[in-house]
């Protein structure tokens, strides 16, 4: 997706409103942390905004670089999105499945997670995978990601991300990785940390307005 395609998705005057009313009300705020956690990826996933039909807004924050990878771990997920770089750099790598009989790696299904609760698992067998594409998004740009297409995001530098989901289409998602997926409880964020993300991200919005 071109750089600016962003802007037939996102106000970002609407947008920097949302953050300001959220860090205005300590209500809002409690709301917004009991839905947000640590990602098992390793950012922090901030619900700013839920639908009915499960459309989200969201902020992801990459507080460092992510380490570099031993071995290929990807997944898909249960709705596409569009995510806009507000600050760093990201690579989206995307890989696709070539053979389901003993591959070297294994394919797990694992159910959608909240904030301290587990995750299900279970395991498919194994699997080989192909990269399909890399690409490197750098700040002010933006891509889409299709639901079903496996994919990791490897952040390059310390990123924040601003994402809209599209409704949900199902309870389920794939994980492709070398050795054991492990249960995952993921950890709540503070409502302190949950200010300092919400309000580095609407700085980044004023400046690229």
């Amino acid at each position: 997706m071109p750089p600016d395609q962003i802007d037939r998705f996102v106000d970002r005057d609407l947008l920097s409103e949302i953050i300001r009313s959220a860090l205005g009300s300590a209500e809002v705020l409690e709301e917004v942390a009991s839905r947000s956690h640590q990602h098992w990826t390793g950012f922090r996933k901030i619900v700013l905004v839920r639908c009915e039909r499960r459309h989200q807004v969201r902020v992801h924050r990459w507080d460092e670089a992510s380490p570099p990878a031993e071995e290929v771990s990807c997944h898909n997920h249960r709705w596409d999105f569009v995510s806009y770089v507000v600050s760093g750099k990201i690579a989206n790598v995307s890989y696709s499945i070539t053979s389901e009989e003993d591959g070297p790696l294994r394919h797990f299904k694992a159910d959608a997670v909240k904030a301290g609760q587990n995750r299900g698992v279970r395991s498919l067998g194994g699997v080989s995978v192909v990269l399909e594409s890399e690409a490197v998004v750098s700040a002010g740009q933006s891509y889409l990601q299709l639901a079903d297409v496996l994919h990791s995001t490897v952040a390059l530098q310390p990123t924040v991300t601003l994402l809209l989901q599209d409704s949900s289409r199902g309870r389920t998602s794939s994980v492709v990785q070398g050795g054991e997926l492990k249960e995952f409880v993921p950890p709540a964020i503070s409502t302190d940390t949950l200010v300092e993300d919400l309000e580095f991200c609407l700085s980044r919005l004023r400046r690229d307005s």
